[in-house]
């Protein structure tokens, strides 16, 4: 378990459970080990805020690619042979989607993913595909009378699937020969962490009964 998901399930545990902050940081404590136990107990006797110490796991422990990295490879992004427009289409997700977080949440983040995204399609298809998936863009904003998003966009262009996907076997640029036929982007996200580095993935049974009851 990676530490944004780690910190997600204990938001999400919180919002059930409604602990006091100090039964939370306790509940933090106990559901961490490792270098990440040692750490909690370090800066809580700092005195640090629990937001404080969620930004600090997030700096010590955030494995996935950096803004500025899932900016460039989204901009030279290139659909592989061995790809196929769904692959495509989930690499080009994921790197928009950390790409966009340069900016707040809400529209604004919203805005520059499907940005993002739609013409990073548009440029990793092959010329054939590639005017396809433009030409569907153009008449969805016409239709629409705003920029289509990145879904609406991939839903257009699935009654085009095979075609794009024979395309992109044909057509597409070949994998690097030292690295595995993969998306580049795609391993960074996967990091776990350390050995020793682990969380609990959810609070257990016993635990939740006896915070309930208190």
């Amino acid at each position: 378990m990676g530490v944004i998901e780690f910190l997600s399930s204990m938001n999400r545990a919180q919002q059930t459970a409604k602990l006091s902050r100090n039964e939370f940081k306790n509940q933090l404590l106990n559901s961490t080990t490792g270098k990440a136990h040692s750490l909690l107990v370090d800066w809580f006797n700092n005195g640090e805020a629990i937001e404080d110490c969620y930004f600090n796991l997030v700096v010590n422990f955030d494995k996935r690619t950096t803004v500025e990295d899932a900016r460039t490879k989204l901009a030279s992004y290139k659909a592989y042979k061995s790809s196929n427009l769904a692959k495509v289409e989930a690499d080009i997700m994921s790197l928009a989607s950390r790409a966009s977080t340069s900016l707040p949440a809400g529209d604004s983040r919203q805005a520059l993913y499907n940005l993002d995204s739609t013409m990073a399609l548009i440029r990793a298809l092959p010329p054939t595909s590639s005017a396809t998936a433009s030409n569907t863009f153009a008449a969805l904003n016409a239709e629409l009378r705003r920029a289509a998003t990145f879904t609406e966009l991939s839903k257009a262009v699935n009654v085009y699937r095979h075609v794009i996907d024979a395309d992109i076997r044909m057509n597409g640029i070949s994998a690097p020969k030292d690295k595995a036929q993969t998306n580049s982007g795609q391993a960074a996200g996967k990091k776990q962490w350390g050995k020793g580095h682990l969380f609990w993935n959810k609070w257990s049974t016993r635990r939740w009964k006896v915070y309930k009851a208190g």
